[in-house]
């Protein structure tokens, strides 16, 4: 299936073909001509999270988990430009190492909070709550 979503660093848009890692009720033959979700490419890995028919999804790699309850859950760790992104999908966890020197932007009339500048902690916020998967669906769900 093909869903394109929206570059986390940039305003392009990439589709990305991806298979399920459990059978699905969707049919999305075309891709989109708006965003269904936001990815990026930290280290050597694509990550992304996108919604199809109202359910979040996580992209690793060319493969979507369903992201509902307890499945799916991340934890981040940083030390100077290193980060560390472990998400767990059931009973496999994926390790994901990169570097990030972009710091928060903050001028007089906006400010950046640490998360708008680094893709893996802005993903393992919204993985790690509940409320925030919610606003993600809801908005992306739209139109």
């Amino acid at each position: 299936m093909h869903i394109t979503m929206k570059d986390f660093f940039a305003t392009k848009q990439v589709v990305v073909d991806t298979s399920f890692d459990e059978p699905h009720n969707m049919n999305n033959p075309m891709p989109s001509q708006r965003p269904q979700g936001i990815c990026s490419k930290l280290g050597d890995d694509a990550v992304g999270l996108f919604v199809v028919s109202k359910k979040l999804y996580i992209y690793l790699n060319g493969l979507a988990s369903e992201v509902r309850g307890k499945r799916i859950t991340a934890s981040f760790h940083s030390e100077g430009e290193n980060r560390k992104l472990n998400i767990a999908i059931g009973q496999s966890v994926k390790t994901i190492a990169y570097n990030n020197s972009e710091l928060p932007v903050s001028t007089q009339f906006y400010s950046e909070d640490e998360e708008d500048a680094d893709f893996g902690l802005w993903l393992t916020n919204v993985l790690n709550s509940d409320e925030r998967r919610d606003i993600v669906i809801q908005s992306w769900s739209m139109l």
